[in-house]
């Protein structure tokens, strides 16, 4: 009976198994399409909240609302379009086609007081996921 190791395994398996070009399978792939939804929806948030009421009353708070949706949204943009040159084009659409889904699911919500927050934190979150994507993909 013959023995097998992980190192042996490793040491048989053709190079290009491990290193093809493109993004590396694991968390970053897995972080991709909720990278995705949070920057979308954390975008489309701030976008739909034009009415004074359902913005953060405080001047930075209302600053800092705006300017974390617009960077979700651009952060979106660039992910998405990152997706399309290193992934398989299926990932990208199903991000973009999620991605409107949850829009459309925030939009039949309706207005609600606590859009600002959960934009707030959707954009945050989404951040810390695209540059996760980012950063692990880009590791050897």
């Amino acid at each position: 009976m013959r023995h097998l190791s992980l190192s042996g395994f490793l040491r048989q398996a053709p190079p290009s198994a491990f290193r093809t070009g493109r993004a590396r399978p694991g968390f970053a792939m897995d972080a991709y399409f909720p990278a995705l939804i949070a920057l979308s929806v954390a975008g489309f948030i701030e976008t739909r909240s034009s009415i004074p009421a359902l913005r953060p009353s405080d001047p930075g708070a209302d600053y800092a609302f705006r300017m974390l949706g617009r960077f979700a949204f651009t952060i979106w943009l660039v992910l998405l379009l990152w997706g399309l040159w290193k992934l398989p084009w299926w990932q990208p659409v199903s991000g973009f086609v999620g991605s409107l889904a949850a829009n459309a699911l925030v939009l039949q919500a309706g207005p609600r007081r606590s859009w600002p927050v959960i934009s707030m934190v959707l954009s945050v979150a989404g951040l810390f996921l695209a540059a996760a994507v980012w950063l692990l993909a880009r590791t050897p």
